[in-house]
């Protein structure tokens, strides 16, 4: 089958060892090819490259790009030019990076000067990804042309230096390293790529981070089990050369000191609940605690930022977040920002959450099909936090227990991947098939869900250029 790519009609095509599956259908699509150059930033031929094709993925909870397949890749001749064939249908982005040892060999530093050399550039002629311009192929398409023009620029592996403030105001970590040690890092700032590049801290406070490609970072200091305690940052653009004199001030981790109110059954109690702290700064776990009885409650070592509150599985079936109270401030999304020592937090849970139950029409097996809750709301955050998954017991019917009031959408989906309900062009396009869902407080509701089948979801899929 040599010019096509081949794809089961089921997510799964493999079977049990001696279990006989029939009925599986195989469709036969026509590979896709790319070509074009690579040219200088005076538009001249420059052979001394590598060309890489990223396609968009589904991936964690969200959209990312990594290295694409394909069959034949040939690589850049002496006149610039290249082509990749063998490609599935989807959308890409093309990156052209100049070869190293080339490049530092006919562009050398003198002294402390970094030689100009050519960057790694995204087509059609972007430092960083968030900037280039991707391209959609179909089934068996010939995409010519396509040419990527090099941008230039100082060294070819680029640092972040600068230097740290408040370092004696901070306790020492404690326990063994490398589990509390103070860490450095640049995390980058994108919806495509996730990528963090690890820095070094000298005596003096000064840092280096090395190895850093053109984008927008977030610059975080960190220390505690894991480097979990967030001490400080700050956010940088790096361009076409080194980033110098970055200043991040540090601040203490602090101790939070709160109280748990429930509303409605008294039969929950606040020692019911195992309370975690997210931050949304970092990929960390965060922090738990379990209140006492009388419901008051401590986290210690929390850095300043913002952080979600969420509750266990257990615990969020019997109750919902109504209310978080920071001092003065009120938030009803989940989300506050841990700014100044010795302010309290109060959480107000209710157990007067809305019950839904139901079928889905249309058939399919519960062990296939995902009944997703979705709030009515453009806000992406509250979206995020307040979206459940329905549970099927063993006669196919689906249940929500504890949803906050307020306004719903309802989806059925048959094999999707996870979470791809999250992103808002995906929800955008299959937004009529859901329906809608009014759940008022303490209200108990049975709602039909109509099925959107695999084929549907996968062609809204193709649509946007996302891969499972």
């Amino acid at each position: 089958m040599r010019g096509f790519w081949t794809r089961c009609t089921a997510r799964r095509c493999g079977s049990r060892r001696g279990q006989n599956v029939t009925g599986i259908a195989v469709k036969l699509t026509p590979q896709a090819a790319v070509s074009g150059r690579v040219v200088d930033r005076d538009g001249d031929p420059w052979p001394h490259a590598f060309v890489n094709l990223f396609h968009t993925v589904w991936k964690k909870g969200k959209r990312q790009i990594e290295v694409a397949e394909s069959s034949d890749y040939t690589g850049v001749d002496e006149r610039g030019e290249f082509r990749i064939s063998g490609l599935a249908p989807g959308r890409y982005y093309v990156l052209a990076e100049p070869k190293a040892n080339w490049e530092q060999e006919h562009h050398p530093d003198v002294g402390n000067v970094a030689g100009v050399r050519q960057q790694p550039t995204w087509y059609p002629s972007s430092l960083d990804v968030e900037s280039a311009i991707p391209i959609t192929l179909t089934a068996g398409q010939q995409f010519a042309g396509l040419d990527i023009r090099l941008r230039a620029g100082a060294g070819s592996v680029l640092k972040i230096r600068g230097k740290l403030s408040g370092v004696e105001s901070i306790p020492a970590p404690t326990g063994e390293a490398p589990l509390v040690g103070r860490q450095i890092w640049a995390r980058r700032v994108s919806d495509l790529l996730d990528a963090s590049y690890n820095g070094t801290i000298r005596p003096d406070g000064s840092f280096e981070i090395k190895g850093v490609p053109a984008g927008a970072y977030d610059v975080l200091v960190s220390q505690g089990f894991f480097n979990s305690t967030l001490l400080g940052r700050t956010s940088v653009q790096v361009v076409d050369r080194d980033v110098e004199n970055v200043a991040v001030e540090l601040r203490a981790p602090q101790r939070v000191r709160g109280v748990v109110r429930i509303e409605g059954d008294s039969a929950v109690k606040s020692s019911d609940l195992r309370i975690h702290l997210e931050t949304t700064d970092t990929p960390w776990p965060g922090a738990f605690t379990t209140p006492k009885d009388d419901g008051t409650f401590e986290f210690s070592d929390l850095g300043l930022g913002r952080y979600r509150v969420s509750l266990g599985e257990t615990a969020g079936k019997k109750v919902y977040q109504k209310l978080i109270r920071y001092g003065s401030v009120e938030s009803r999304d989940g989300i506050f920002s841990l700014a100044t020592a010795g302010t309290p937090l109060e959480l107000v849970f209710s157990t007067r959450a809305a019950r839904l139950s139901g079928s889905v029409e249309g058939g399919g097996r519960s062990s296939t099909v995902q009944v997703v809750l979705i709030p009515d709301t453009t806000d992406a955050v509250r979206r995020e936090l307040e979206t459940r998954v329905g549970v099927f017991d063993q006669s196919g019917v689906f249940r929500f227990d504890a949803a906050p009031p307020g306004a719903y959408k309802l989806y059925a989906f048959e094999n999707v991947p996870e979470e791809i309900w999250l992103d808002s062009d995906f929800l955008k396009e299959i937004e009529s098939k859901g329906v809608g869902v009014e759940a008022g407080e303490g209200d108990a509701k049975t709602v039909q869900a109509a099925l959107i089948s695999m084929a549907e979801t996968e062609r809204v899929m193709e649509k946007l250029g996302i891969n499972p």
